[in-house]
């Protein structure tokens, strides 16, 4: 399955540095693609979105969307 996480926050390149950072961690969840203000993942694994929303605000951004 794939997301598209839309993030509030993000300034210039180190949050996407950051984001990639909080993200890299999750067990079974790739990134495809990060972009200041959103980023593509994917996973089998349902609850691992779950994670990612959680990591990206414990970085200090807010999510705006997920779809």
């Amino acid at each position: 399955m794939v997301r598209e996480i839309t993030i509030g926050g993000m300034g210039g390149a180190h949050c996407v540095s950051n984001i990639k950072n909080a993200l890299s961690p999750i067990e079974d969840l790739t990134v495809d693609m990060i972009d200041i203000g959103k980023v593509i993942v994917n996973s089998s694994r349902e609850t691992a979105f779950d994670d990612a929303v959680a990591a990206i605000k414990e970085a200090g951004y807010d999510v705006i969307k997920i779809s």
